[in-house]
């Protein structure tokens, strides 16, 4: 179950309607848009 889960970022998504992930020339994004307002944003993933 979840119980072991372990948060490491929060992101802040409030009213978050879909996600999508993409790469571009060897980066690694997130990109979500809003159900509430008519904004979209993109995060730049750090992978180890």
């Amino acid at each position: 179950g979840y119980e072991g889960f372990v948060p490491v970022h929060w992101l802040p998504t409030i009213g978050c309607s879909d996600w999508e992930f993409f790469s571009s020339n060897g980066e690694s994004y997130l990109i979500y848009s809003s159900a509430k307002a008519p904004l979209s944003k993109v995060f730049k993933l750090k992978t180890y």
